[in-house]
């Protein structure tokens, strides 16, 4: 009986994990956005470099949301160099004059305030998975001691 009780608490912490990972995720970012009005591309050019303002969370720049008011644009991140703060918009218009709208992720200010607490996330995270792990061990185990089976 043991063994079953565990084995459930084990499919609800399964079911679960996603929202913890997501629930962990949100604490330590925050969204920012940027108007980049006259972004100019050349003839024969469909990219151009934009200088963020802020760093872009762990430099994962495909996470950026990108806008146009050009709707001969498709605009899409290529690049980010963190040394600069510029990314690399691709899928614009050749010739044409156009604002664009960047939706990128930063780190939360939380993480700021207090030094090594996104350390703490992470520490979290894997301390969730060896109780998930570890109540299937128990399950398996107890499961295995039980003599009616």
């Amino acid at each position: 009986m043991k063994s079953v009780i565990l084995v459930f608490a084990a499919l609800l912490y399964i079911i679960c994990l996603p929202l913890y990972f997501l629930g962990i995720h949100d604490a330590r970012i925050s969204h920012f956005e940027q108007t980049f009005a006259g972004v100019t591309t050349g003839a024969g050019v469909y990219a151009a470099n934009v200088t963020l303002s802020q760093d872009i969370f762990d430099y994962d720049y495909t996470t950026v949301a990108i806008s146009s008011n050009n709707t001969n644009d498709t605009p899409s991140s290529a690049n980010y160099t963190a040394l600069t703060n510029y990314l690399l918009v691709n899928g614009l218009s050749a010739g044409e004059v156009r604002t664009l709208l960047v939706d990128y992720e930063i780190s939360s200010t939380i993480l700021d305030d207090v030094p090594g607490l996104s350390n703490i996330f992470i520490v979290f995270i894997v301390i969730i998975v060896f109780m998930v792990l570890g109540i299937l061990a128990g399950a398996i185990y107890t499961f295995g001691e039980s003599r009616w089976w």
